[in-house]
């Protein structure tokens, strides 16, 4: 299951004006925190994690749910849309941040061909992949540490079509009992176009199968029965896709005593969290981390540029 919550939504919407009805167009379901979101907890119903809150109200916040492919499709045609930038497609990046007097240099190859690209400033957005602490130490920087949490999450996914009577008002619904009594869980969320994302979550070697009938069971073995009658109702209109996450992991690019000049990295590439919690776009547990690498990397920027 994929969220937007509300400070993504205002980063992407400062960004992209409008980019709330892109959503929409694309069949973004809005969700209201806290009337649409319900927690199955082990004693009954609730509309917050804690199991205090026992009725629905209005907060005042909204959060979308969609595919992340959805969302990431409204990124990306936003994207295409500003004349000042050029996209190139087929390449794979070899290495990164040759300084060359001010500016940086990218290798790339396209079709076994390598190429060079001159830049005066490289961000690097290459996720929880990216090979950019393995090209600073092929350059000659110290070795990056890194802080790993052991999460030990697998989750199994599928869409389903989930009769509308069985929805009600709410349009997210988490099955996540307090630890450590409940490791395992599910979520189900609407996404549009009558469509319900699915996810099945186990952890410590009790992961969720990418099966049907495996599916099934550990849908039928979570406390509250709900989602598991939900599905038994509805139609699976997707394969199973399954995913384990074994560890969150902070690259401490903020502890560098040097830096090459004009190279950011940003997102996952620094740290990676386990997806569950939600955060993703809205993340700003290491805003020192970006914004000393940040100043950092752009301290010989011309002030001219702005």
């Amino acid at each position: 299951m994929h969220a937007l919550l509300a400070a993504g939504e205002r980063v992407l919407s400062c960004l992209f004006p409008g980019f709330e009805s892109d959503l929409e167009a694309r069949g973004a379901v809005r969700v209201p925190v806290s009337a649409g979101i319900v927690f199955h907890l082990p004693d009954g119903k609730a509309y917050n994690p804690w199991g205090t809150i026992l009725e629905p109200i209005d907060l005042g916040l909204e959060v979308f749910s969609q595919s992340r492919a959805s969302l990431e499709h409204c990124v990306r045609r936003r994207a295409h849309q500003l004349d000042r930038l050029r996209w190139e497609y087929g390449m794979s990046v070899d290495g990164s941040g040759r300084e060359r007097g001010r500016g940086s240099r990218v290798q790339c190859r396209r079709n076994g061909d390598a190429t060079t690209i001159e830049a005066d400033l490289v961000v690097d957005a290459g996720g929880r992949g990216s090979s950019a602490a393995r090209w600073l130490t092929e350059l000659g920087y110290a070795a990056l540490e890194e802080t790993e949490i052991g999460v030990d999450f697998a989750y199994a996914s599928a869409q389903f079509r989930i009769p509308e009577d069985l929805w009600g008002d709410e349009k997210l619904k988490l099955f996540f009992g307090p630890p450590p009594d409940y490791p395992d869980g599910g979520n189900m969320g609407r996404i549009g176009d009558g469509l319900t994302m699915v996810s099945l979550a186990g952890r410590f070697g009790n992961y969720p199968p990418g099966d049907e009938e495996g599916f099934y069971a550990f849908a039928k073995s979570i406390y509250d029965p709900t989602l598991h009658q939900m599905i038994t109702a509805g139609e699976r209109v997707t394969d199973i896709v399954t995913h384990r996450f074994p560890t969150s992991v902070w690259c401490h690019y903020e502890a560098l005593e040097r830096f090459p000049d004009r190279y950011l990295v940003l997102g996952d590439a620094i740290a990676s969290f386990n997806p569950v919690y939600g955060q993703g776009v809205s993340a700003r547990k290491t805003s020192k981390t970006r914004e000393s690498t940040l100043a950092r990397s752009l301290s010989s920027w011309p002030r001219t540029n702005g």
